[in-house]
């Protein structure tokens, strides 16, 4: 039970990383949840540590999206529902990956892996996309889903200055997300692109072997084996995705730092972008802007206008840059993420379901992402596991809006 057997021909592991608090006491390096292609296969005896709530503390992040924790009494009512949750999950709810296995060696070829760094939405963790995720390390791609820091997580675990694991709830759980102030929304952004090239910095270490494993605050069973990632990551292939504000975390993210070669925009949010961010950080790379059918306002609309406008204005050695804009017709928001498999039912009653079946839905949305790292992330030629054969079906649920080459 769970999420479904990941597209590709290898199987996947997963494992946490994080580094301690610097000298001043801060962490400024998120949790990491690294999904890569190995050998094992999923095994019920890492039954409990391959669930997809990872700790009873995001059960209460989730429920607390449905019911603000504004009260004594409303709190209460947030861990009743959370207890029902976190006991379904506990059954239900199994992401089929191995866990803390040695990386794939492939026996004659070259053996780094690009790397693709994801951005989780507002209310997410680092699991919450995992079956993208995995869909992705199946294909031969190490993926890195950091859990940010920045108050916008369901709940997020970092290690304090005293060396003890903390607990981080969502920053605007006691008002609805629709009257944050936008300038707030835009100091969030601010620190998760900063926390994105963060990542691209601690994978470089891990790649030149310069962190050792007492340098991994995790301790339980998903703890990473540092070791085993060295010369290992091809860093001059890196891609950077992420859904709904992960989504717009990337697209500047892509913008702002030149080590990624790509962005695979989910749904993306665009509304926080400054102006600033238009003019510097409107992308010099290639973006795919994949959304589901719902997700669609005004106000978006017209993000996305000037986004793809300013990128028409770009070039590259007199090239223009390549946006691919598509819509997954009959699909909402949660399509995009775990959710609405893991908890279909509930996700129906509240209206968040769209009218495509969820399977078929994951498995379009991770062809479109994993087609498109084929053609603009990997060097000529590439062939399996990366190639991707077409599913002609997949054409009929599509609206292809834009292609600027």
């Amino acid at each position: 039970m769970g999420l479904p057997k990941p597209l590709g021909p290898y199987h996947v592991s997963m494992a946490d990383f994080q580094l301690p608090a610097n000298s001043q006491g801060i962490c400024d390096t998120p949790l990491l949840r690294f999904y890569y292609p190995t050998t094992e296969k999923e095994s019920r005896k890492n039954t409990s540590a391959n669930r997809w709530m990872p700790h009873f503390a995001y059960t209460w992040g989730y429920a607390s999206k449905v019911i603000a924790p504004t009260s004594s009494f409303h709190r209460f009512l947030v861990w009743i529902l959370a207890g029902i949750l976190y006991a379904y999950s506990w059954v239900c709810a199994r992401i089929k990956a191995s866990v803390a296995s040695q990386l794939l060696t492939i026996q004659g070829q070259n053996d780094q892996f690009p790397v693709v760094v994801f951005s989780h939405g507002l209310w997410a963790c680092r699991t919450t996309y995992s079956a993208l995720c995995c869909d992705l390390a199946s294909h031969g791609y190490v993926v890195v889903a950091l859990e940010h820091l920045d108050g916008s997580a369901n709940m997020a675990s970092y290690v304090g200055k005293d060396g003890k694991r903390k607990w981080m709830e969502h920053k605007f759980s006691h008002i609805k997300y629709t009257i944050v102030p936008m300038q707030e929304r835009i100091k969030q952004l601010n620190q998760r692109v900063a926390e994105v090239r963060r990542v691209v910095d601690v994978l470089e270490s891990l790649n030149l072997g310069l962190l050792a494993q007492s340098a991994n605050t995790i301790t339980d069973i998903t703890r990473l084996d540092v070791t085993m990632f060295k010369g290992r990551l091809d860093l001059s292939h890196v891609a950077v995705s992420g859904h709904s504000f992960g989504g717009v975390t990337a697209v500047v993210a892509a913008g702002a730092d030149a080590r990624f070669c790509c962005c695979l925009a989910l749904d993306a949010w665009l509304e926080p972008m400054t102006e600033e961010n238009y003019e510097q950080h409107a992308g010099n790379v290639p973006i795919l802007l994949l959304n589901t059918e719902a997700f669609d306002w005004k106000a978006l609309r017209e993000c996305r206008l000037k986004l793809l406008r300013k990128r028409e204005t770009m070039s590259i050695n007199g090239r223009s840059l390549v946006t691919e804009l598509i819509t997954i017709k009959g699909t909402r928001h949660q399509d995009q993420s775990d959710v609405n498999i893991i908890f279909p039912t509930i996700m129906k009653n509240f209206g968040l379901v769209g009218s495509m079946d969820l399977k078929l839905a994951k498995d379009i949305n991770s062809r479109r992402c994993l087609a498109f790292l084929y053609k603009y992330l990997l060097p000529p030629g590439s062939g399996k596991p990366y190639v991707v054969d077409e599913v002609l079906e997949d054409y009929e649920h599509l609206l292809i809006s834009s292609k600027h080459c």
